[in-house]
């Protein structure tokens, strides 16, 4: 599914493996690894932090607003380690295991599950509580954890 999804901050499924008990799924080389790795460098500047919130805020709209036909993608567990780096330090956003998706049409996406996903300490408090999200929830702690 997540291969019809093509936008420079979201990292690019190129195939996959799925015979017997091998399930492999192959992606784009990223050279910086992710963005955890990088938090407490000092070479990481104020700048380039900037950008890479941004690269990732450009990713996640493209997910949630797609365009066409593609269902609506919320990504529930935006952290630093699902923030990959490529050689020129533009953000990928990786890890869709938890994903959830919605139509694309409509105006607000609500999405209510039993198993609140994501991980403790970078979800949104609401959502955590509620079992409740939506396209628009917050990511202040995600954002927070970069800088």
């Amino acid at each position: 599914m997540l291969s019809v999804y093509r936008h420079h901050n979201i990292i690019t499924l190129l195939g996959f493996c799925d015979e017997m008990s091998e399930k492999i799924l192959v992606y784009d080389y990223v050279s910086n690894k992710s963005l955890d790795l990088h938090l407490n460098n000092n070479d990481l500047t104020w700048v380039r932090r900037l950008t890479i919130c941004i690269g990732a805020a450009r990713g996640l709209a493209y997910l949630h607003n797609p365009a066409n036909t593609h269902q609506r993608v919320l990504h529930r567990d935006i952290k630093s380690s699902n923030v990959l780096l490529d050689e020129n330090w533009n953000a990928k956003i990786a890890d869709f295991g938890l994903s959830k998706f919605g139509p694309a049409n409509q105006q607000y996406t609500f999405i209510v599950s039993n198993n609140v996903g994501g991980t403790i300490g970078y979800c949104d408090p609401l959502y955590l509580e509620s079992g409740v999200t939506n396209k628009g929830v917050r990511c202040l702690l995600f954002w927070c954890s970069v800088v």
